[in-house]
């Protein structure tokens, strides 16, 4: 809807006013709510003024300086809060203002202790008020004199089990006569002087309940009768100072058979004697030649022995399977049969058409090195050319030269060969194989035969 109506002097709309002294004209409005388009008046009247609504919020009350009076009863919800001021109950007493009906006044301490004051006068405490037996706390009298000396006693220690007694203390004219047995361990102070401890009857028996008692000379002897003495000692000893060395003699002071477990020590022979009455020697024993290393042979040096056989005779079978002990064997000359090579020797053999470069003959992973103990090259017959062959150790390539080459020839005619044999050739680095380059064998080709075997790096 349009807001707003023009007003034109001298004609329009008539505006209601209310004339005051001077002939000013002050316009009357109506209130009516805040809403856009609403015509929505404020209720009031000329009696009772505007209507104020406090449903929304607190409605602050000040006594103005003064006092202020509240007819009838008035409900309280929660705690009041009358710190900095007090309650005036003037024209009533406490218990009128203060009840829980019954005659009584609850009072929460809040967890922590009240402090009740007699006001510099006396406070009276009903005697039903204390408990009839005191649990967990105690009932504290002062004793205005010292108790009466007596000969009765307090109680019998027998009927106090568990209760400690402290020091007991005896005159030096007194005695443990009465005391026959002391079943506990007992300190006893002579004070620089000397304990006397008698059962009355010339003896006393002291139980060192699993303990050990020890006893002491004071700095002089101490006398003890043969018949205390074990007749056999179990687990111990008794030490004998001996005055004089012992006498000789050619008797055993024990049979070695007897004493089976007992570990004799190194047993040394002179030169001029032998075992000859050994007949059998079931542990290793270790002996050392008449020589020393470099001198000349002289005595009976330590031999290494072998077992002769002829020529043209095949040796005897020692042993049934591997992993036994068997003697070498050597001629009537004590010349050592020996065959050469590997008792795992692998052969290898490759044929190639055309050009190689670096091409890997024998492979190995690291950790293990390649021992070669032979090798061949040859070259076909219907070859028209003379390759040139280079054969050496190498992780990618042949060495062009020097240290790794096992093989190398300038050019093999067709229909030759050429190779090595005998012994350990090579022995190539950890992780290096054996690797091949050579010319292209027109029409024909190239065979590489390498005998070898492997050890760890």
């Amino acid at each position: 809807m349009a807001n707003n109506v023009p007003i034109t002097p001298g004609s329009g709309a008539d505006v209601a006013t209310d004339q005051v002294l001077g002939g000013a004209h002050i316009q009357l409005v109506k209130l009516v709510d805040g809403t856009e388009d609403s015509t929505a008046r404020i209720p009031g009247d000329a009696t009772n003024g505007l209507k104020v609504n406090v449903t929304n919020g607190v409605v602050p009350v000040s006594d103005n300086g003064s006092s202020l009076t509240v007819d009838g009863s008035v409900g309280i919800t929660g705690a009041v809060d009358v710190s900095g001021s007090a309650v005036d109950v003037s024209g009533s007493t406490v218990d009128a203002v203060i009840s829980d009906g019954g005659g009584s006044v609850s009072v929460d301490d809040n967890g922590s202790s009240l402090s009740v004051d007699d006001g510099a006068g006396s406070l009276t405490v009903d005697s039903p008020q204390l408990p009839s037996a005191l649990v967990g706390g105690r009932l504290d009298v002062a004793v205005g004199a010292a108790l009466p000396a007596g000969s009765n006693a307090i109680g019998k220690l027998a009927a106090n089990a568990g209760v400690t007694i402290g020091a007991v203390e005896l005159a030096a004219a007194q005695t443990l006569a009465a005391v026959t047995a002391i079943t506990n361990v007992v300190h006893v102070d002579d004070n620089g002087g000397t304990v006397s401890v008698d059962d009355g009857g010339g003896n006393l028996s002291i139980d060192d309940g699993g303990n050990v008692i020890s006893v002491d000379d004071n700095g002089s002897s101490l006398t003890v009768d043969s018949t205390q003495l074990p007749s056999a000692l179990v687990g111990g000893r008794l030490d004998v100072a001996v005055g004089a060395a012992l006498p000789a003699g050619s008797n055993a002071i024990g049979k070695l058979a007897a004493n089976s477990g007992v570990t004799i020590g190194a047993v040394e022979l002179a030169a001029s004697q032998t075992l000859a009455t050994v007949t059998t020697i079931t542990n290793p024993v270790t002996a050392a030649g008449g020589a020393a290393q470099g001198g000349s042979v002289t005595g009976n040096p330590v031999p290494l022995a072998a077992e002769s056989v002829d020529h043209g005779a095949a040796p005897t079978n020692q042993a049934s399977a591997a992993g036994k002990v068997v003697r070498p064997i050597a001629n009537r000359d004590g010349v050592l049969f020996v065959i050469d090579g590997h008792p795992n020797a692998i052969t290898n053999g490759q044929n190639f058409t055309g050009a190689q470069t670096d091409t890997a003959l024998v492979s190995v992973n690291s950790g293990t090195k390649i021992v070669v103990t032979g090798i061949q090259v040859t070259v076909s017959n219907a070859t028209l050319a003379s390759p040139s062959v280079k054969i050496g150790f190498g992780t990618a390539n042949v060495p062009s030269s020097g240290a790794g080459i096992v093989f190398w020839h300038p050019g093999i005619p067709a229909g030759g060969g050429a190779g090595r044999q005998g012994g350990i050739l090579a022995i190539g680095a950890d992780g290096e194989d054996i690797r091949l380059t050579c010319d292209a064998p027109t029409s024909g080709s190239i065979s590489v035969v390498v005998t070898y075997y492997t050890i760890p790096a």
